[in-house]
């Protein structure tokens, strides 16, 4: 055994090794199933009903979202991990870093629509002012909130307001 390490090195090893053999296999997991659910329910909501409720509408915002993290973003973070001493090309950590961010304020934003709705059809249920209304409503309320997230992040996707990237300090995008 080199003599050089000491207890807080091998105890460091260690944690990364449980890490890897535990944490791992359960993002891949998660990866996979929340891959397959998502796909599903979203060709279930596709094929089986038809018009699309506003309740549906929401949903789909919602699996969207859930789909991208599960394909893109969750295996970039794992291979980040699990491979830091192979940096991805810059071009790639930015649009990783701008994805993993994006997707956060995206499941906010479905989450709080669904919630609203919810809130709405409760406490106000015949109320045609304070619902999200017809289909066309609906996805005009998604869209200016999604170019309001998007306008939040123009500073940032563009240098002016700090960027993406690759952090040296972190080993990671």
């Amino acid at each position: 055994m080199d003599e050089s390490r000491n207890s807080t090195d091998i105890l460091a090893l260690n944690e990364i090794s449980t890490f890897r053999y535990v944490c791992y296999p359960t993002l891949y997991f998660l990866c996979i199933v929340g891959t397959i659910t998502n796909v599903l329910t979203l060709t279930i909501i596709g094929t089986k009903l038809r018009p699309l409720s506003v309740q549906n509408i929401l949903l789909v915002e919602l699996l969207v979202t859930d789909l991208i993290l599960c394909v893109f973003s969750l295996p970039g973070y794992i291979y980040e991990v699990f491979y830091p001493d192979q940096q991805l090309p810059p071009w790639l950590c930015s649009v990783f870093g701008v994805t993993m961010i994006y997707l956060t304020g995206s499941h906010l934003i479905a989450l709080q629509h669904i919630s609203l709705h919810r809130y709405f059809m409760v406490v106000h249920p015949h109320s045609t002012s304070l619902t999200f209304g017809s289909r066309k409503r609906t996805l005009a309320i998604i869209g200016v909130s999604y170019a309001i997230l998007f306008a939040f992040f123009l500073p940032s996707f563009g240098g002016w307001w700090g960027k993406f990237g690759y952090v040296k300090a972190m080993g990671m995008c």
